[in-house]
């Protein structure tokens, strides 16, 4: 899902569950976040080329999560 649809996701009562964890095979941090499609499914953030997301900092990951309206996330290393 792309940011702009989280954030009205998000106001709508659609998002749960943040998370950050690694990516696998690169450097860096995915935001996955459950979403109710008709049942909740796992999501990650989408970029604007279409492709997944990879944050550089857990930092940046925890200020979007902030930004689409969470008040918490959970942070996953494995």
């Amino acid at each position: 899902m792309k940011l702009a649809e989280s954030k009205v996701l998000f106001s709508a009562g659609g998002l749960r569950n943040p998370r950050a964890v690694r990516a696998p095979m690169e450097d860096g941090w995915l935001l996955q976040i459950e979403i109710n499609r008709g049942r909740w499914e796992t999501e990650s953030l989408i970029a604007k080329s279409g492709k997944v997301r990879v944050f550089k900092t857990l930092e940046a990951v925890v200020s979007l999560a902030d930004g689409v309206g969470f008040s918490d996330l959970s942070v996953s290393f494995k």
